[in-house]
């Protein structure tokens, strides 16, 4: 049973018979319902909102509108609806942590950390055995920059209370491997990949872990075991055109061109609109001294990180206009580097003045040294 059926069956238990009068209120929620099962959160909020016009008293309804507010990250809309439910059963009652425990992820999604901790702390009380709930104070206490081993104490209740809970370990590994202020402490590489190795072995088969202690194997520099956790998930056949190009990037680094190739055209296959993938193809080419290969790749390189500029909006998404830009000016100058390499100083000298654009001090330091003024 998911967390809504089972949210669901609590208020159908609570609520009196008049609750269910509304026959249309009940089939409407019902379309919901299916609508939101398929993702389809814009259909499934328009019958949701029919059913609770036909019956305002009909709290599943709520309850479910809550849930899609929250899938499309309209979270005050969905706090809202969790407040209505909670004030319906009562906030001191036995069966309002739930509500309250979900309300409190909708506020520190909404970074209003003070409001959270409030509802979480009152969930706690009322089922101090919900090993959850002492999960997500942890990671409230923890995006709230409180010092590290505050958090770090909260999740250490719940994992006694569920020693079995893959996502509390791979939380603990998160809050020992990263930092987000320096009031939290310096990083624990070590301490976040047993985390994440405990969380592997009672869920062996999450990619999501596997790419977790992947990152934290390249941040202490165990290439080789990174390698080993993409191999694995390839092979499963879950895996997409991102996870081929980071293993092309791993084999490129340790010196592994020919797996590198390999890997970046298999990534090309799946998506060929990714000018980033023709880049490093195009860097591990020119590293084995294919030089007309390495252009032609550049060249795609360039073409696509074109294409990804023009669909950027500039004003509203500046951080990636600018590392696109970036990638393009690059693209530019690899190319040149390759064309020198075979001679070929004219359309070198073109390339190089080409990234002049986007990244000007660069740039010119290559046309200072290759390029007549």
């Amino acid at each position: 049973m998911n967390k809504l059926q089972a949210q669901l069956t609590l208020l159908f238990l609570l609520l009196p018979a008049v609750v269910f009068a509304q026959v249309d209120g009940r089939q409407y929620f019902r379309l919901a319902k299916a609508k939101y099962d398929q993702k389809d959160y814009s259909q499934a909020l328009e019958y949701i909102n029919q059913s609770v016009e036909a019956d305002s008293s009909f709290l599943n309804a709520f309850l479910l509108r809550a849930q899609i507010y929250e899938a499309q990250r309209k979270y005050a809309k969905g706090i809202k609806d969790y407040t209505f439910i909670i004030d319906q059963i009562g906030n001191n009652s036995s069966q309002s942590f739930s509500y309250l425990f979900e309300r409190a992820i909708l506020s520190r999604k909404r970074k209003d950390f003070k409001t959270a901790l409030k509802d979480i702390d009152q969930a706690i009380m009322l089922n101090p055995t919900y090993a959850k709930a002492h999960a997500e104070k942890a990671y409230i206490l923890f995006m709230e920059r409180k010092p590290k081993i505050e958090a770090l104490q909260v999740l250490d209740d719940a994992i006694e209370l569920d020693p079995n809970n893959p996502d509390f370990y791979q939380k603990r590994a998160y809050f020992n491997a990263t930092t987000l202020d320096l009031r939290l402490g310096e990083p624990d590489l070590s301490a976040a990949i047993v985390d994440i190795n405990k969380a592997i072995e009672l869920s062996p088969r999450n990619n999501e872990l596997y790419a977790f202690r992947r990152k934290l194997y390249q941040q202490s520099n165990q290439d080789d075991l990174a390698i080993q956790d993409l191999t694995r998930s390839i092979s499963w056949g879950d895996y997409d055109e991102t996870q081929l190009f980071d293993r092309g990037k791993l084999f490129m680094k340790s010196g592994k061109a020919d797996l590198a190739i390999k890997d970046f055209n298999a990534a090309i296959k799946k998506n060929d609109q990714k000018g980033q993938f023709y880049r490093y193809l195009g860097l591990a080419l020119h590293n084995q001294a294919k030089y007309q290969e390495a252009i032609d790749m550049f060249t795609s390189a360039i073409n696509r990180f074109e294409g990804q500029i023009d669909t950027v909006d500039r004003q509203n998404n500046h951080d990636l206009y600018y590392r696109l830009t970036q990638l393009y000016a690059q693209a530019y100058i690899e190319r040149g580097m390759s064309r020198i390499q075979l001679n070929h100083n004219n359309e070198a000298c073109f390339d190089f003045r080409q990234a002049l654009k986007y990244n000007e001090k660069i740039a010119n330091r290559y046309l200072n040294q290759y390029c007549e003024p």
